[in-house]
């Protein structure tokens, strides 16, 4: 605590007040604050509070909280502000501010000298930043009619009379209190109101049988249980107006056994003197926390259920600001648990929040309301926040109407005051959920809200499962509508347009993306050489490999390899054009769709050709393209001294039919290429490069017994998983030391997988910087979480037959893990695999099994040990219908015989969850191998 009560020192206040004050007149006074360092803090906000001495000079009165709230954005959320009122004689002396932080405890105290007397002139504002005061006049008599804007922002609503709305929220709460509900959730987005509901339930709430305690958690994310059960033990005490002899028994415990003590000793205590009155504790920053998975939160939450269940007298109602499915702990463990959604405000509440504030000052007309709401939407701050920047220009302008002009023109000075929250709400969301975000915003200006993902499609993305995936999140967590899919606040949209366009957001998933920038790709120096090679030739290469090989990221880096990199192949850069694109961004996919997307790419790509891009214009106007049309361009290349480098992934889904592709419009279509590839005189204008997930021929085999196979004009190159060596050389851009343990550690979690050593190096080496001793289970959840998503993309794309081995393998990994007298009996497996070759050789290649070689027979083995604990808890969530459905499958594998046996094992999985191994296991040679190079 002492360094981050040393960093908070690192600010710069900046104080407005009267240097030359005019006797028996009042002054506003305000004093802002910015940090002018690094944020130190977890926390997103921090409040410092101003506390002032001006007596004898003036009487001094808060207008709001005498707070200046600090954003790690920099800045704050606006000054304290104060009325300063004169006294009644000449005399001179000093004003003493005290800022002091959120424990009570000074961080800066600061003298302001004035002067008093008694003078007509215009009094001198003067402004303190550090330790200097520069005087300025000030450009507006301040002494005379002074409003305090109305308008809460950057602190929660603590006045019952402010907060508008919410009454089913409360009626909620006020039914689950009768009906003896243990656990009540509030759960939102952030800067929804959720803590000024929180604060004001004691108001709104009949309190015959109830008392309340608030206690914020904010500041106890890395707490254990003992800091926290102390924190909300002195919130009782002290909002109960208890003797503090209460705490004694708290005091005087240790660690192990304040658990019991809170339980048996202080709170019989404190229910005896409530008599028979319930404690209902209202935990506000609840996911703080429960919400990170880790050691401590667990065992948080496993108490906390102990308690409110043995308790008879006790209530818990807290508030989240997370996505409740992120937080599967406390979702499991308060799944029969009440919860409300905090959302908008309907327009009558709205309304209420616009006009009531500001009621005889401000008078808002039919329009402004309105334009209002319809930026709003209902959200309360972003109301408050529109408000509040409309007082402010009524009050510099002495004008108290305000037009629906008025809301248009303060609309910068909107977006610059509520910048903070914006920005809170916005980095909530993954890298991918704020390119969909955007993409929705920008799709919704084009009038394209009905597939707002086609703007991806435009930019070459693919539309993958987590894209679609990512617009439901959204939607789930209320930040956007459906049918059409659209922003649901306008003047979120608004600001994303302007603060987040699509370009950036997709540039800085690009970035995201690491392993396809060129400065982090290692390895594959062999396929790179075969690559530049075939273009060289003019030739053609069919790239495969299995999920996370980095085909796609191999292709970038073709694309993206500077003029130095095409020198040493003996390749001139400038004559190439670049065409790189997905497969699955043709939807359906047909081959005039994959023509026009290849023209349309071209177009975009001859920006110094503006003659060409007029002939492709033509061809495009034309309607259904073909490949004649790129015939004609790839002459007109030519002609330039240019050629066409085709960069084609996922070349796989022209291989599947579709209602508007058939058998022969998918045979005309690969015939087509490979005549333009082999046979036509533009053949020597293209090089192509495809990608696909198996061999194509294992894909397709010939489409006509006559023809040369489709596909033997193509090199292939498979991707494989990388190597030690390749290993070590990826580990080494980190700048970190690597041990032989640790390289080996992560091989046998990684498989030498490319895209999951993506993933988990990144983790590994936060472990590595932070010099701290590994917190073992939260190093492993994060590790377990982070990989999930993954894995299933993987199993996804293996037939049903791979699905079953890939079981069988994780079922034989996990007995030998066991205790002997625990072990399944897998004794018929290995007569299965025996069968299985062809389908066992195809995953090996695709880099999910590897094998080794044991007392003269292999050994498959799945690559990844995590991708193991993966299926196992896969089929640990499987019942009998599970099993019913996939019995087909299973007796194309095995006998009936072989199939009870199978089914008995994943049985035991199901009965016997207590004596797996917990992941802490499976990752137990990993982190030993971490903490050795942090202990040496």
């Amino acid at each position: 605590m002492s360094n981050t009560q040393e960093r908070a020192l690192s600010i710069k206040p900046i104080i407005s007040y009267p240097g030359q004050a005019e006797v028996d007149k009042t002054y506003l006074m305000t004093i802002d604050l910015q940090s002018s360092d690094e944020w130190p803090y977890e926390e997103e906000e921090y409040p410092i509070y101003c506390m002032l001495d001006t007596s004898p000079l003036f009487s001094c009165e808060p207008l709001g909280e005498p707070a200046v709230v600090l954003h790690r954005f920099g800045g704050s959320y606006g000054p304290a502000e104060f009325l300063l009122t004169a006294a009644q004689k000449e005399m001179e002396g000093e004003i003493t501010v005290t800022l002091v932080n959120n424990w009570g405890m000074p961080i800066r105290v600061l003298n302001l000298d004035i002067t008093q007397a008694v003078t007509h002139s215009q009094e001198i504002i003067s402004t303190h930043e550090r330790v200097t005061s520069i005087p300025q006049k000030s450009e507006r008599n301040s002494s005379i009619n002074y409003n305090r804007n109305p308008y809460i922002l950057g602190s929660p609503i603590r006045k019952p009379e402010m907060l508008f709305g919410r009454q089913n929220i409360f009626n909620f709460i006020q039914d689950n209190l009768q009906d003896d509900a243990k656990f009540i959730l509030l759960q939102g987005q952030r800067r929804i109101g959720k803590t000024s509901i929180l604060n004001n339930i004691p108001f709104f709430i009949s309190q015959d049988e109830v008392v309340f305690v608030t206690c914020d958690l904010q500041e106890h994310a890395y707490s254990t249980l003992g800091e926290i059960l102390h924190a909300i033990a002195h919130a009782i005490v002290e909002q109960l107006q208890l003797e503090n002899t209460i705490l004694d028994s708290l005091l005087n415990a240790d660690s192990e056994n304040i658990h019991s003590i809170f339980t048996l000793v202080f709170l019989p205590l404190v229910y005896e003197v409530l008599d028979n009155y319930k404690l209902v504790l209202l935990l506000d920053e609840f996911d703080v926390v429960s919400g990170n998975e880790t050691k401590n939160a667990v065992e948080f939450l496993r108490f906390l259920e102990n308690l409110v269940t043995q308790q008879e007298k006790l209530c818990v109602i807290a508030v989240v600001g997370r996505y409740l499915d992120s937080m599967p702990s406390l979702l499991q463990l308060f799944k029969d648990s009440p919860i409300i959604e905090v959302g908008l405000l309907d327009q009558l509440s709205a309304r209420q929040l616009i006009n009531r504030p500001a009621k005889g000052i401000l008078t808002y007309e039919p329009d402004a309301i309105e334009a209002i709401l319809k930026l709003s939407s209902g959200h309360p701050y972003f109301t408050q926040g529109i408000c509040f920047q409309l007082f402010n220009q009524a009050r510099s302008e002495d004008n108290w109407k305000v037009t629906d002009e008025n809301v248009r023109y303060i609309f910068p000075e909107v977006f610059d005051t509520l910048q903070a929250p914006l920005a809170v709400v916005y980095d909530c969301l993954s890298i991918l959920e704020r390119v969909v975000f955007s993409a929705v915003a920008e799709a919704q200006q084009q009038n394209t809200s009905e597939n707002p993902l086609k703007l991806l499609e435009d930019y070459g993305f693919v539309i993958t499962y987590a894209l679609k995936e990512a617009i439901q999140l959204l939607i789930n967590k209320d930040f956007l509508n459906i049918n059409p899919i659209k922003v649901k606040v306008e003047l979120i949209r608004l600001w994303l347009l302007e603060r987040h366009p699509l370009r950036d957001e997709i540039l800085q998933l690009e970035i995201h993306d690491s392993p396809d920038s060129p400065e982090l790709f290692v390895g594959r120096e062999s396929e790179i050489d075969a690559a530049f090679e075939q273009i060289y030739n003019r030739s053609h290469l069919a790239i495969w490999g299995g999920p996370g090989m980095g085909k796609t990221s191999f292709l970038r880096y073709i694309a993206s390899a500077s003029p130095q990199v095409w020198q040493e192949h003996k390749l001139d850069s400038s004559q190439a054009v670049i065409v790189r694109f997905s497969c699955k961004t043709i939807l359906p996919f047909t081959p005039s769709g994959f023509w026009k997307k290849v023209l349309s790419f071209l177009k975009h790509n001859l920006y110094t050709e503006p003659g060409l891009q007029t002939k492709i214009d033509t061809l495009l106007a034309k309607g259904k393209t073909s490949i004649d049309s790129l015939r004609q361009v790839l002459g007109k290349l030519g002609q330039r001294e240019k050629f066409l480098v085709l960069l084609v992934d996922d070349f796989d889904v022209a291989l599947v039919q579709n209602p508007e592709y058939s058998e022969e419009d998918m045979q005309n279509f690969f015939m087509d290429c490979r005549n333009l590839a082999v046979h036509s005189a533009e053949a020597r204008h293209l090089s192509m490069i495809v990608t696909s997930l198996k061999r194509l021929n294992q894909l397709l085999r010939k489409l006509s017994p006559n023809a040369s196979p489709w596909y033997n004009h193509y090199l292939f190159l498979p991707l494989q998983t990388f190597t030690d060596t390749e290993i070590d050389q990826f580990l080494q851009s980190f700048n970190k030391p690597i041990t032989p343990q640790l390289l080996e550690a992560i091989g046998e979690i990684t498989g030498g997988n490319p895209t999951l050593l993506n993933i988990v190096s990144p983790l590994i080496y936060r472990e590595l910087e932070s010099q701290n001793p590994v917190d073992t289970q939260e190093f492993v959840n994060k590790l377990e979480s982070s990989t999930k998503q993954f894995f299933a993309s993987i199993w996804h794309s293996c037939s049903e037959v791979e699905q079953t081995l890939l079981m069988l393998f994780a079922l034989s990994g996990l007995r030998e893990r066991l205790h002997p007298r625990l072990r399944f009996d897998l004794s018929d497996f290995n007569l299965i695999l025996t069968q299985m070759q062809r389908e066992l050789t195809q995953l090996e290649e695709q880099g999910i099994l590897t094998q080794t070689f044991g007392e003269a027979k292999k050994i498959y083995s799945l690559s990844s040990s995590i991708m193991e604990l993966w299926v196992i808890q896969e089929l640990q969530q499987t019942d009998e219908n599970w099993l019913q459905a996939r019995e087909k499958v299973f007796l194309n594998l095995m006998s009936h015989q072989q199939l009870d046996e199978f089914a008995t094992a994943i049985k035991w999985l199901w009965n016997n969850k207590n004596h797996i191994p917990s992941n802490l296991e499976w990752f137990g040679k990993l982190v030993a191998a971490i903490q050795q190079i942090i202990e040496s």
